[in-house]
């Protein structure tokens, strides 16, 4: 890699983190063009950037035997995390209110 797999990993981590926070905002009547399209575009070029620097880095210092393994485990490890960011970030809904009776009503 011409810039070294270290420095795209947390760059990219972070522009996922971002992506992720922006999904969380997205209002429930947005549109596809102006709230879905813009983040998923970010979050798949940081998952470009950052992707391939832990399979590099897994796959360096592995055997020829323990290859597969090493890349199973760098990408089981890469998809857990984004899976507990998506789940930190999720949106948070009100609960529901109770109802209310009618005025004059008991």
């Amino acid at each position: 890699m011409h810039f070294g797999a270290r420095k795209l990993i947390f760059p990219g981590l972070g522009l996922i983190a971002a992506g992720l926070a922006l999904f969380a905002m997205t209002p429930a009547g947005g549109t596809y063009l102006s709230y879905v399209s813009p983040v998923t575009l970010l979050i798949g070029t940081s998952a470009g950037l950052c992707f391939p620097a832990p399979m590099t880095l897994a796959m360096s210092s592995a055997t020829l035997q323990g290859g597969g393994l090493a890349f199973w485990i760098a990408f089981s490890l890469v998809v857990a995390a984004i899976a507990v960011a998506a789940t930190v970030l999720r949106p948070q809904r009100p609960a529901a209110a109770a109802p209310q009776a009618p005025a004059g009503r008991t």
